[in-house]
Parts: structure tokens; sequence; C-alpha cells
């Protein structure tokens, strides 16, 4: 069995949707991805929201 993380950090999103940090970094911002703030400098994104997103791309669109 593979162990997945409940928070995954934006680095492991970039390679996840093969797409760059800026891009994950824009997703954030515009609340496309919701950003978990772990300590004062360390942010990820719950497995659950990413697959939300990731569901929601494939579908058409957030709802």
């Amino acid at each position: 069995m593979q162990h997945q993380s409940l928070v995954i950090r934006p680095n492991q999103i970039a390679l996840e949707l093969s797409c760059s940090m800026a891009t994950v970094w824009r997703l954030l911002k515009s609340g496309q991805l919701k950003k978990v703030q772990v300590s004062t400098r360390l942010v990820g994104v719950l497995r659950s929201d990413l697959d939300a997103y990731l569901q929601s791309t494939r579908t058409g669109g957030l709802k």
C-alpha cells in the first residue's frame, strides 16, 4: 500500500499537474486551490482539495 500525504506541498502539486510552480502559486492565489497554512512559512493543499480540483477540470470547471 502506497502512503499518501494529507497535505501536498506546492512542488509536488506542480509535478502531479505537470505545470510550473508559478502556475501552482496562481491557482493558490486565485482560490482555485485551497491553501492550508501549515506554519508561518509552510503552505500546502489537502489531498482531497487537489483531487476535487482535478475532478473539476475533467467535468468542466469548479462548482
